[in-house]
């Protein structure tokens, strides 16, 4: 993936925030069999992301009420935000569901609880590359380093403060110690979705 490419290049550790829910759209949600009590989710946004989901089903169902689910979902919310799948999500025809809605529910429930633990995990790769970096000889220095690293949702709040576009942050202007972050945002089919970076040693070749 894109984070581990990164920290090969560069032989720093490499950041990958999450797209963000709001910027990311449904573009289409399909529900296929596994077997009676099991269903794949398959969710592609706008973005041209796939989230594969299975899904333990509070009952046996056919092939013919999948596919009347999967149309439903799709008119429910095709086109919004993902931000927008949850169980309590305004229905379309309510008879439509009346003998459907435990089904509903259930893979509303599982859909947006999957969304919302890949929305809240930083992508972290190369931690053990900087152990190679002379800064970092020190062992306490390098075990902070990493319990640090190990620290997902604080490391990600400090990634996301940096400014849109290409940001490089220095030394004490990180909250990190005696490290550098260079980050930039990410996109695809013009929305702003993320940002992407590494963070090695503040003598790092910033032209990499």
């Amino acid at each position: 993936d894109a984070a581990r490419v990164i920290s090969d290049l560069t032989q720093y550790v490499s950041i990958v925030t999450p797209p963000k829910s709001k910027n990311v759209n449904v573009a289409s949600i399909q529900l296929m069999p596994v077997n009676p009590m099991t269903a794949m989710v398959v969710l592609l946004t706008d973005t041209g992301m796939i989230q594969n989901t299975p899904i333990t089903l509070p009952r046996s169902v056919t092939l013919e009420e999948l596919s009347s689910m999967s149309a439903l979902l799709n008119r429910m919310f095709a086109g919004k935000s993902v931000d927008e799948i949850h169980p309590g999500a305004q229905f379309i025809v309510e008879n439509e569901i009346a003998d459907q809605k435990q089904i509903f529910d259930a893979i509303c429930t599982v859909l947006a609880a999957r969304l919302k633990q890949k929305q809240e995990r930083l992508v972290i790769e190369g931690a053990s590359k900087m152990l190679g970096h002379q800064e970092f000889n020190d062992v306490e220095k390098a075990r902070g380093f990493l319990q640090l690293l190990e620290e997902n949702q604080r490391l990600g709040e400090i990634v996301n403060e940096n400014e849109d576009g290409v940001s490089v942050r220095i030394g004490h202007e990180t909250g990190l110690g005696d490290v550098s972050i260079v980050t930039a945002t990410y996109s695809a089919r013009g929305k702003d979705l993320g940002k992407i970076g590494v963070i090695g040693p503040t003598r790092m070749q910033y032209d990499k």
